[in-house]
């Protein structure tokens, strides 16, 4: 059941999806050479992902306000627990893909200076959301 109300939030966003993975990639690699200062790679990551997870999350929060999709929601089969598990899913969805877009930007060497997150980093990042 979440999986459709995932994909529903993902078919919401999708006129930003594809910009919002490119700058998952790209986003990183600008704010850590504008930084300026050593292991800078968890803060480029860190800021990256939260303003992704905004920009994703806020447009389906305007999708649904404009065509009141909360209200539709509620007549479905779906529980009010199920939809804010599958809200808190689509972030962690969001979060997942900036990670793995990220360590892939720095295995491929896009950048000399990135560093690879260890898990120590990603449970930070996910305690700072």
């Amino acid at each position: 059941m979440l999986f459709h109300l995932v994909k529903k939030d993902f078919i919401l966003a999708k006129k930003y999806l594809l910009f919002m993975l490119i700058f998952a990639v790209i986003g990183p690699i600008f704010i850590y050479s504008k930084l300026g200062f050593d292991n800078g790679s968890f803060t480029s990551f860190l800021i990256t992902v939260l303003f992704t997870e905004y920009i994703l999350f806020n447009m389906v929060s305007m999708q649904e306000d404009k065509y009141r999709g909360s209200a539709l929601l509620c007549t479905t089969p779906h529980t009010r627990n199920g939809v804010i598990k599958a809200k808190y899913l689509f972030i962690l969805v969001i979060f997942i893909g900036c990670f793995l877009l990220f360590n892939l930007a720095v295995a491929i060497g896009f950048s000399t200076g990135l560093a690879r997150l260890n898990i120590y980093s990603i449970g930070i990042a996910l305690c700072k959301r």
